[in-house]
């Protein structure tokens, strides 16, 4: 009986890892081409690409955009500076690699980056 015990145990605390991995949620700096900035964030799961915005900010350096997928078949568009995207490209590599290390291991999570 112990034993079942423990593995319920233990599938539930992935299911609780699960879920707290599928909150992560990056913030950053949005910039636009007029150079207004401000801040945003959004769950990992949403971001589906960061690509060239076509403009560059005020500095001259290339902004790019991201895109959110919205829930209703579109996407949220948000401008970033190419250092705010080098930036969120980190985070969703350190995700990734949390997540397959947590698949992996089975029952801890650390994100580092």
């Amino acid at each position: 009986m112990k034993m079942g015990i423990t593995a319920l145990f233990c599938l539930a605390a992935g299911s609780i890892w699960a879920g707290t991995l599928s909150a992560y949620q990056v913030m950053f700096e949005t910039t636009d081409c007029n150079g207004q900035t401000g801040f945003a964030s959004a769950k990992i799961e949403q971001i589906y690409r960061i690509e060239p915005a076509g403009c560059t900010g005020p500095d001259g350096k290339p902004i790019k955009k991201i895109l959110l997928k919205n829930g209703q078949g579109s996407y949220d568009v948000l401008m970033l500076s190419d250092e705010s995207a080098r930036e969120v490209m980190g985070e969703i590599r350190a995700y990734m690699r949390a997540k397959r290390k947590m698949l992996e291991n089975g029952n801890s999570l650390v994100i580092t980056h």
